[in-house]
């Protein structure tokens, strides 16, 4: 449980991933691979900490060995420890790493793909790509919290990662863009939906928006109250309320979070978010609002970091 075996162990698991891509026929490999590399750097990080936070919470046998009691455990060999799965793992790490951003439905979906291949020999080579991208990004945003050096973690890879990522922000920016002129054409044409709650699919005491408030505070408050305020709200208090100019409907708006919760496949809790416009209803991931160059108003990181 040494996080530098972890991070090594990682670099060594997608080594062979990117490696495995090259060949058709090994795109399950690659799935598997990078999936379980992605798992063993969030692990190096929790180790890093302490190990205790690797360990399955209801496992006594794995806490002892965690804290080092290992020789008044019931399974007294190192290998009955039992750690948290992958998705469980990533939601620790977010927690701590308050600027991580990755999206957990993605860490899930990658999750999915290992577990169908390591489990029951299922995979679909038609998204090798897709899930390996997931990975490699993934790394990219857990890696500065582990390491300054990047380069070795990639070598001798480093063309395959810059690919990978360079296609998806190609693709990333083209779904965007579709979406954003559909939405300006909508909001121009009035053609919002009348029932935002339905739209939404939401109850407004179910889930919420986050907006900056002041210096350092943040409001939460319902969605649908939300849009309501706005409609209603002067340029000034927008201006407070750190409104910007929405990329769809191209008025000053506020770029809000809507915050809510759901549970993996495996039961694991975790937290999701999704950014609208309070004005036309412009959805956006968190990947999106980066991309953007929205996201400074409440602390995230620009896109890429």
């Amino acid at each position: 449980m040494d996080p530098r075996d972890l991070l090594e162990s990682s670099r060594r698991w997608m080594g062979m991933a990117l490696s495995a891509l090259s060949r058709p026929e090994d795109a399950d490999i690659a799935v598997h691979h990078a999936a379980v590399a992605c798992e063993h750097l969030l692990k190096s990080y929790l180790a890093g900490l302490h190990p205790v936070l690797l360990a399955e919470g209801k496992d006594f046998t794995s806490l002892l060995h965690a804290v080092g009691y290992g020789d008044k455990a019931k399974g007294k060999d190192l290998t009955s420890f039992r750690s948290v799965a992958l998705p469980e793992a990533y939601a620790r790490v977010a927690q701590l790493i308050p600027t991580l951003t990755f999206d957990h439905n993605e860490v899930q979906v990658a999750a999915n793909a290992r577990n169908g291949v390591a489990h029951c020999g299922i995979h679909d080579p038609s998204r090798a790509r897709e899930i390996t991208t997931i990975c490699i990004r993934l790394a990219e945003a857990i890696l500065p919290h582990l390491t300054d050096d990047a380069h070795t973690y990639w070598y001798p890879h480093d063309a395959v990662r810059k690919r990978f990522i360079e296609a998806h922000a190609t693709k990333l920016s083209d779904g965007l863009t579709r979406r954003i002129v559909h939405f300006r054409d909508a909001y121009r044409r009035g053609k919002l939906p009348e029932d935002i709650e339905s739209y939404l699919g939401i109850g407004p005491s179910a889930e919420s928006v986050r907006v900056p408030e002041e210096a350092g505070v943040i409001r939460v408050i319902p969605t649908v109250n939300l849009f309501m305020m706005v409609r209603d709200t002067s340029q000034k208090d927008l201006n407070r309320l750190d409104a910007q100019t929405c990329p769809a409907c191209e008025e000053s708006a506020v770029i809000g979070w809507r915050v809510g919760s759901s549970y993996g496949d495996d039961e694991t809790p975790y937290e999701y978010r999704t950014a609208l416009c309070c004005r036309c209803l412009l959805p956006l991931s968190v990947e999106e609002i980066l991309f953007l160059g929205l996201g400074k108003a409440i602390g995230l990181p620009p896109y890429g970091n």
